[in-house]
């Protein structure tokens, strides 16, 4: 039989916990001594999170969480545990369990495929880090106006300034930024269903075909794509098919 692991969550939290705290040093440019200060933390915790040489109880990961994204000026997001033991090419979601919890049981689970991540999939920073390019732009690129703390120290490109958002310099930019979430959540639901779709009809094509397809969908198409149903995004698709092979056998790429 099987013997239940109390601290099954161990390497996930280890891992999540690091990665909370590269977010914070990274994004704010404090040394860990400085973040050790801003979290109320004894010296020298925020290095050993760092290093995976410790990690919060599964209860407390979120208020690190917490800690991070109001030092960030960034929406705070639930965490939960995934198990990605059933991901393969064909099901791409990870199983969403629940929000950690010291006394929750996962005797039944392997702890090889157990990890942290957002609510409503919402990308990690080392997801963010480290995700592939989308049309030459860097994934993190695309998404540092989350960060609050950017918008007050100019760091950001337009749009992602106050004045191109209609916002004095005054107005909180964290409830701003709450509102920019959840709708980024709701079109990556959209766009989620979007890429799946694609994936399916350009199943047995050249997968440069179908990644030079994604790279000509700019904001402006995915916003018009978001607005179909099932049937009229797939007819898309399957014209967008048809003429990438084309013009790929032809030596061209399809605009």
């Amino acid at each position: 039989m099987k013997k239940y692991k109390p601290r099954r969550l161990s390497l996930a939290l280890r891992q999540f916990a690091a990665m909370l705290i590269e977010e914070a040093h990274e994004i704010s440019g404090l040394s860990y001594e400085a973040l050790d200060e801003q979290f109320g933390f004894s010296a020298g915790l925020c290095l050993r999170y760092r290093t995976k040489k410790r990690a919060p109880q599964a209860d407390e990961i979120q208020n690190l969480e917490n800690l991070v994204a109001r030092l960030l000026k960034r929406p705070a997001h639930v965490v939960l545990i995934y198990d990605n033991s059933k991901v393969n090419e064909h099901d791409l979601q990870n199983v969403a369990i629940e929000a950690p919890d010291r006394e929750m049981n996962l005797r039944d689970r392997d702890d090889r495929f157990l990890q942290l991540g957002y609510e409503d999939d919402w990308p990690t920073y080392r997801r963010l880090k480290f995700g592939r390019a989308i049309g030459g732009i860097r994934t993190i690129d695309l998404y540092r106006w989350q960060w609050g703390c950017l918008w007050d120290t100019g760091l950001l490109q337009e749009p992602w300034t106050r004045a191109c958002q209609g916002l004095d310099a005054h107005t909180p930019i964290e409830d701003f930024l709450e509102g920019m979430v959840l709708a980024w959540k709701e079109n990556r639901k959209a766009d989620d269903l979007i890429v799946l779709t694609g994936t399916r009809i350009f199943a047995g094509s050249s997968k440069a075909i179908f990644d030079q397809v994604l790279s000509g969908l700019n904001e402006d198409i995915m916003g018009r794509l978001r607005n179909l149903n099932l049937r009229d995004l797939e007819l898309v698709f399957h014209h967008l098919k048809k003429g990438a092979e084309m013009s790929f056998a032809s030596g061209k790429i399809l605009n």
